[in-house]
């Protein structure tokens, strides 16, 4: 099945737009994504007895010099589809840990990073994210230490119609 995707953007509605082409598995999930720039991303997803997968994303398309670009993401995750483990393009990997409330949702995850850098120098960060009960995230602190917090607006329907991110910034004494 190939399903086409064309978007209007509110600033320009009579304008082209631009499609993208996804086509997808008779299970429904998405094979391979073909965007308005000719970037191709071949998705292969293997799936354990017990419900962990394993989806690589191989990407490819020529720069613009006309070279071509050819790599290959790697994640893993659980049976309940959180992210455990990413390997990016440069082969840097991360490993997620969580934390879940009573009734198995998250509400905390730890993203660690540790690679090699060309020359040997060792890099090693931490990423945190905190969730509330309706999944969405309320708190991040990246890898500089820099701490945002996010707020959610609903409309009377319960939908968000906005949200709110605010950094902490240290105080200065």
């Amino acid at each position: 099945t190939r399903i086409l995707e064309k978007t209007f953007y509110p600033h320009d509605p009579s304008g082209a737009g631009s499609t993208e082409i996804r086509t997808l598995n008779l299970a429904g999930q998405v094979t391979s994504i073909l965007d308005k720039n000719g970037v191709l991303t071949e998705i292969t997803t293997r799936e354990n007895a017990s419900g962990e997968k394993e989806i690589t994303r191989r990407v490819r398309y020529q720069d613009s010099l006309g070279n071509a670009v050819d790599f290959t993401e790697l994640e893993r995750t659980d049976r309940f589809g959180n992210t455990v483990y990413r390997r990016d393009r440069n082969g840097h990997e991360a490993s997620v840990a969580y934390k879940f409330s009573p009734v198995g949702s998250a509400t905390e995850s730890t993203e660690t990073t540790d690679y090699l850098l060309e020359n040997g120098t060792p890099i090693h960060y931490v990423e945190i994210s905190r969730f509330n009960a309706q999944g969405e995230q309320i708190y991040f602190q990246n890898k500089n230490g820099r701490v945002f917090q996010y707020e959610y607006v609903k409309d009377e329907f319960g939908n968000n119609k906005e949200i709110r991110e605010k950094e902490n910034l240290p105080s200065s004494a």
